[in-house]
């Protein structure tokens, strides 16, 4: 058997082990709409699924339109954005250079880090947190 061949015969097994979507599936959230505070522009997001606690974990949708520029903010947790279209530029550090995204393009925003991100076209992106805080998403809490 070819080293690759057993590679995916071990990522089948794996994959087998795992729950199923709806073992995993939490309490329904009714598509709890968020409203984020923005310095221009608007974005609008939905929750996804939502379970709070240290083994929770939140996801959410978001529609930027282009030119919205998030006030500067932070999570409480960790939190993993992916553009599923359009361009996001994301200032982590203000010393630094922003980091542009395109689609499917990811960013990991550690615990506590105070960021911000502009539109540079109509964007939409999903957002998860780990774990889970009521709070999450600040709705663009100034830090």
């Amino acid at each position: 058997m070819s080293e690759l061949t057993e590679r995916a015969a071990e990522m089948a097994r794996l994959a087998a082990e795992l729950p199923s979507l709806a073992e995993i599936r939490g309490p329904p959230i009714d598509g709890e709409v968020i409203e984020y505070e923005c310095e221009a522009g608007s974005c609008t997001g939905v929750y996804l699924y939502k379970r709070d606690g240290p083994d929770g974990w939140a996801s959410q949708r978001s529609r930027l339109e282009a030119g919205t520029r998030l006030k500067r903010h932070r999570q409480d947790e960790m939190e993993v954005l992916v553009v599923i279209y359009g361009r996001l530029s994301v200032t982590l550090n203000e010393c630094q250079p922003p980091i542009e995204l395109g689609r499917g393009e990811t960013i990991t925003m550690p615990a506590g880090e105070p960021h911000t991100a502009v539109a540079l076209e109509n964007t939409e992106i999903v957002g998860i947190a780990i774990p889970s805080s009521p709070g999450y998403p600040s709705r663009g809490s100034r830090q």
